[in-house]
């Protein structure tokens, strides 16, 4: 616990280091995902390892934006998929009682998230688009016209996340398909290599009886 603290307060609770990432690429606020399921891991395996404080701090830097570090407008520009993923992992350890969070902290971050998803398509996950207990804890604390938004852009990239799975599958049988004809053609091949030598062999050895026997009968 003290070591989490250690890093927590030098890295993702410290404004130079957000900033820094803040300034990066899409691959640098990569890494403040990366953190929040690290934190999730650590709830879950070792609960009494992270307190309410780190998830509190991290809705106060990264949703309430109490350092004015414009976190949501950065992340909006360069990967807003980041920001997707990590609010989805705090709503998770909300609903799964690791985090005691307010209902305001609640609503603030499923508003968030669904605003992210509606203006930017789903960046799906396990966390974002595949866990549908999440989904619905999500709407329950939207309002109507955000919870029929988020269900919609949800619904769509699900439909693209299932058109890919099936065109992998396809592109998988059609690869397997090619392999087993080329094996097939390849096994061809040898059986025929194998009757043509048979051939020779025995054009050979009738060749030599025949000199064999035309020799004794000299």
């Amino acid at each position: 616990k003290e070591a989490i603290g250690v890093e927590t307060n030098s890295t993702v609770f410290n404004p130079k280091y957000i900033q820094e990432l803040l300034e990066g690429e899409a691959s640098s606020m990569e890494k403040f995902a990366e953190t929040f399921r690290n934190t999730y891991g650590w709830n879950v395996m070792k609960p009494v390892a992270i307190d309410d404080h780190i998830w509190n701090s991290y809705h106060d830097i990264y949703v309430k934006d109490i350092l004015d570090l414009d976190v949501r407008e950065r992340f909006e520009a360069e990967n807003p998929y980041a920001l997707q993923e990590m609010s989805s992992v705090m709503l998770e350890t909300a609903r799964k009682g690791y985090w005691k969070a307010s209902e305001e902290q609640l609503k603030e971050l499923a508003r968030l998230h669904a605003e992210l998803l509606r203006d930017h398509e789903a960046g799906c996950s396990g966390f974002v688009c595949d866990n549908a207990k999440l989904r619905e804890f999500i709407a329950s604390k939207l309002n109507p016209s955000l919870a029929k938004e988020y269900r919609k852009a949800i619904g769509k990239a699900r439909e693209v996340q299932l058109d890919a799975d099936k065109q992998s599958v396809v592109l998988k049988k059609e690869e397997t398909q090619k392999q087993q004809k080329k094996q097939a053609r390849q096994e061809s091949d040898e059986r025929k290599n194998n009757y043509a030598l048979w051939i020779v062999a025995a054009v050979l050895l009738l060749l030599l009886v025949f000199f064999v026997i035309k020799k004794r009968g000299r």
